[in-house]
């Protein structure tokens, strides 16, 4: 009797923002750990938080076990004026003068093959959609030619050569490509890279992506009628009544104009159009 071999369903993942130092600290031991497991030459450059963690203008996101809260994943973005600076040693092409940039950086990851594709999956998702959010054109990334396999089936380009290895101080002189994706672009990038991941990044919906909960506490608005214009209304109804019967209608004046029509050699003006007759 043969037996089919089933891949486990991916587990139950919420996409979040770190905005406490306790949930930092556990994306940069994800961090640790995942380049400890692959890349363990590299472990020690990740080992503590970073000063990207804190400046030009971090969001850090994390993948969790909804059921466990096990962190699985983390992944960073900068973004903002500061980027330019931070990527000072690279000569960057002229199209990219105007545009307003997002470095990505810190994709790790735990856990079975299942757990790691669906957590990836969710913050490449999440960080193109914070983008959107951030008004950020285009997002770049470093990565050695190993781990470009990993960003190219999303979108991203090398913006080099693959021959032309980039070796900056930032990375520790290790050598890297300057890959690109261009937010605004990015749903036509999806189309021809198939309609699996299109379906995926623009057509799904991901309950798991909570990096906008906070909108959820926007009070919502119930549209009342105001008083004022209310009264107004029936005011109006009644006077257009009355001019069709031909009656005049003395309009109702404040006490002080009332007061004041009292006071030898002066009157309250009246509106013409309460005496108009058709």
């Amino acid at each position: 009797m043969d037996i089919a071999l089933k891949t486990p369903p991916p587990p139950r993942l919420r996409i979040r923002i770190a905005r406490t130092e306790e949930q930092i600290q556990r994306a940069v031991a994800i961090r640790y750990e995942a380049y400890a497991e692959r890349l363990a030459g590299l472990a020690g450059d990740v080992a503590l938080k970073e000063d990207l963690d804190e400046t030009v203008d971090p969001v850090i996101l994390f993948a969790q076990d909804a059921v466990t809260s096990r962190v699985i994943a983390t992944a960073r973005l900068n973004s903002g004026p500061g980027i330019r600076d931070l990527l000072a040693q690279i000569d960057l092409p002229s199209t990219y003068a105007n545009d307003r940039l997002g470095y990505f950086s810190r994709m790790a990851a735990v856990g079975t093959p299942v757990e790691k594709k669906a957590a990836r999956g969710l913050l490449h998702k999440a960080l193109l959609q914070i983008c959107v959010a951030k008004q950020v054109d285009r997002m770049l990334l470093l990565v050695g030619e190993v781990r470009s396999k990993l960003y190219m089936p999303w979108g991203f380009r090398p913006v080099f050569p693959k021959d032309t290895p980039l070796r900056l101080e930032m990375v520790h002189g290790r050598p890297v490509n300057l890959f690109q994706l261009e937010t605004r672009g990015a749903e036509a990038k999806a189309l021809e890279l198939g309609d699996g991941l299109h379906n995926f990044l623009f057509r799904t919906y991901h309950a798991e992506i909570e990096v906008f909960n906070s909108l959820s506490s926007v009070p919502r608005r119930r549209i009342q009628a105001e008083p004022a214009r209310a009264v107004r209304a029936i005011e109006l109804t009644q006077a257009s009544q009355a001019l069709s019967r031909d009656v005049a209608i003395e309009p109702q004046l404040p006490a002080a104009a009332a007061q004041s029509s009292n006071v030898p050699g002066r009157q309250a003006r009246r509106s013409s159009a309460a005496y108009w007759r058709p």
